[in-house]
């Protein structure tokens, strides 16, 4: 590794580890999101479902609050026209953000070696 480049190059096995650990969590809310769409978004199959979803992709938080909390910034919550573009894009930021999870330990480690190697010398 040489200088900052190297610092926060991605660790590939520790980001391919966070997508297999985020894609059940992710398929999970997938369903909940398809099941409410099919129940049309109303009634009380379609309510628990969609309450799933938003559950699901919390945890990949922060960077999914940015569809979920569009309501927020656009004056008017999420319609069914919008989940052409409000799922993929929630999918993809949840991936994201566990892989720049994975990422910070990895970065720790980083920090620190070279410390250690310099106390021996």
């Amino acid at each position: 590794m040489s200088g900052i480049k190297g610092l926060f190059k991605i660790h590939e096995p520790t980001a391919l580890f966070a997508v297999l650990l985020a894609t059940p969590i992710a398929a999970l809310g997938t369903l909940s999101w398809i099941t409410a769409w099919a129940h049309n978004y109303s009634g009380p199959i379609a309510a628990m479902a969609d309450n799933d979803a938003g559950e699901f992709f919390l945890l990949g938080s922060p960077l999914t609050l940015i569809v979920l909390n569009f309501n927020d910034y656009a004056g008017r919550p999420l319609s069914s026209g919008d989940d052409w573009w409000a799922l993929p894009l929630t999918v993809a930021l949840f991936f994201t953000q566990w892989i720049i999870w994975s990422q910070i330990p990895v970065l720790a480690i980083r920090l620190l070696r070279p410390a250690r190697f310099k106390k021996l010398h």
